[in-house]
């Protein structure tokens, strides 16, 4: 699942993608790598997802069904919808979710293709 060790590559290109495949399919299995087990299990379990709906395994499996969520990932853009995905996702988990109307996404600690004027 993890491509980057990057938090929001993590959520935007492994995370989100589960979580939408699971809104449509919510008794489907999760497979994971066991390598992947700790941060993405800590992640998803935050979310609901029960430890029953991981799959661990090493090698390819054969299995009768495959539901497979494309990753829109559009270099420097967030699509809305996936941020309000988001953010319905953790306001349903947060005993009070604030009220939340924009999301920054910083580049200040990246560095390939760093924003120039970030600090602004």
């Amino acid at each position: 699942m993890p491509t980057t060790k990057s938090y929001y590559h993590l959520l935007y290109e492994s995370v989100l993608p589960v979580l939408q495949g699971l809104s449509a399919f919510p008794d489907a299995k999760i497979l994971l790598h066991p390598s992947e087990k700790n941060d993405i299990q800590a992640i998803l379990s935050f979310f609901g997802i029960s430890n029953q709906q991981f799959v661990f395994a090493k090698r390819p499996l054969c299995v009768a069904r495959c539901i497979l969520v494309p990753r829109w990932v559009n270099s420097g853009y967030t699509r809305q919808s996936d941020l309000d995905f988001f953010r319905n996702a953790i306001a349903e988990r947060l005993p009070q979710a604030p009220a939340c109307k924009k999301v920054y996404v910083s580049r200040s600690k990246c560095t390939n293709r760093p924003l120039a004027n970030e600090r602004e």
